[in-house]
């Protein structure tokens, strides 16, 4: 375990400071700046997630796409959902989506967004924070440990879904069972 945890330390000091877009962000981009992932593993609703800066199965970075375990994932996917967990406190680098920083407090969260024009609630703890973008977030005391980004366009527009079915027809068939 120990030198799982220093090889993901090693990993993300080799990053340096990361600053993630969401408005260019697919599978490319992030394979760019931190190279191959560590971790492949089958995601939900037959998807595939990528983790980068592991320690064993638990990772810094995580990405989720529409795209069936198995199956290549083309460089330029979009990530249905994108995490990044705050590591141990022992780091040089900071670790960034749009500027929003794990480490951050909330309130910083919620007024970056909202500088960029966003920052609409959704539910507890997840807010808009693009046209395209959602952003949820956990904390301790404050103190923002992990970001999650969810895709809204993409889950909106059916583009994912269970076993193959576009969600607009889950949520219908939902509804028919009612």
């Amino acid at each position: 375990m120990i030198a799982g945890l220093a090889a993901q330390k090693e990993a993300i000091n080799s990053y340096g400071d990361l600053d993630f877009n969401t408005a260019n962000m697919n599978l490319a981009t992030l394979e760019e700046k931190l190279h191959q992932p560590t971790l492949r593993k089958s995601g939900t609703h037959d998807s595939t997630t990528l983790g980068w800066a592991c320690a064993n199965t638990s990772c810094t970075i995580l990405a989720s796409f529409a795209t069936p375990y198995g199956q290549e994932i083309p460089p330029t996917a979009v990530p249905v959902a994108l995490a990044v967990i705050k590591p141990f406190p022992l780091l040089t680098h900071t670790l960034a989506i749009d500027g929003l920083q794990v480490g951050s407090t909330i309130e910083e969260i919620e007024r970056t967004c909202e500088k960029r024009g966003y920052g609409v609630p959704l539910r507890k703890n997840r807010i808009t924070c693009d046209d395209r973008w959602s952003i949820a977030w956990a904390d301790l005391n404050g103190s923002v440990d992990v970001l999650s980004f969810g895709n809204e366009k993409l889950l909106s527009d059916g583009k994912t879904g269970l076993n193959g079915i576009p969600s607009s027809r889950i949520s219908g068939q939902n509804k028919d069972a009612r």
